[in-house]
């Protein structure tokens, strides 16, 4: 067996029996069975139309995800369906003579601190409403719905007035703590008691992966490794 073949099938071996810290998805749920410990509310719900069990119905309130000990990586991706529900009033506060029930915003932020989406998302056709999503809120604003995978199919309404829609969002961003803690909130500007009456959300299908690095133990093997095949050998006098 020659040197170089010789390297090749040690790196190869210490690639295979020394695991990165923790690789790939790190967590799913569908929220077909319950939420589990790691989220802060565990409320469910059944959609109207096609029974989808999703995280919610939620108002004003704030719902975090805290999961420990992910391992080493250097970047997180999150994604996960929103499901705007009912009468969400985007961006156009006293749009047609009405109060000013806007703007509705939803907002995702990392370990308390940076900011993965503040937005705001409207719902009400019949007010010809704007958002500003897929904007900031201090962005432009377009019209509502804009970005949508789905628009009332899940069979929530308001006055007669069929209003839901779904956004598939994912997000990547720089992280290296080995716990991670995702904060999922809204304000809506609503005068209805409960506010989930007319005003709601919820979320689906979360996943989440990281980018993982090598343990620092890999890279002193594959060094060791490297250095005693190379090393000559002496021969042994007869």
């Amino acid at each position: 067996m020659n040197q170089v073949f010789k390297i090749a099938a040690v790196f190869f071996y210490a690639a295979v029996q020394i695991p990165f810290a923790f690789a790939g998805i790190v967590y799913t749920n569908d929220f077909e069975t319950a939420a589990g410990s790691e989220w802060s509310k565990t409320t469910t719900s059944t959609t109207p139309i096609g029974a989808r069990s999703f995280l919610g119905e939620f108002g004003n309130e704030a719902v975090t995800l805290t999961l420990a000990s992910i391992g080493l990586h250097d970047q997180v991706t999150v994604s996960f369906d929103l499901f705007i529900l009912k009468s969400w009033d985007g961006t156009l506060p006293g749009a047609n003579g009405n109060p000013p029930y806007a703007p509705d915003v939803f907002f995702l932020t990392v370990d308390g601190s940076t900011t993965l989406i503040e937005a705001s998302f409207g719902n009400f056709d019949a007010l010809g409403d704007l958002q500003s999503y897929p904007n900031a809120i201090a962005g432009g604003l377009v019209p509502h719905r804009t970005g949508a995978s789905e628009s009332n199919t899940l069979g929530y309404s308001w006055l007669g007035f069929q209003q839901d829609s779904v956004y598939n969002l994912s997000f990547t961003f720089p992280h290296i703590s080995d716990s991670l803690a995702l904060q999922f909130a809204a304000t809506l500007q609503e005068a209805v008691t409960p506010i989930t009456a007319n005003e709601s959300w919820g979320i689906d299908n979360v996943l989440i992966s990281v980018n993982p690095v090598p343990e620092p133990s890999t890279f002193s093997i594959f060094g060791f490794a490297a250095i005693a095949l190379l090393m000559p050998r002496r021969r042994l006098k007869h």
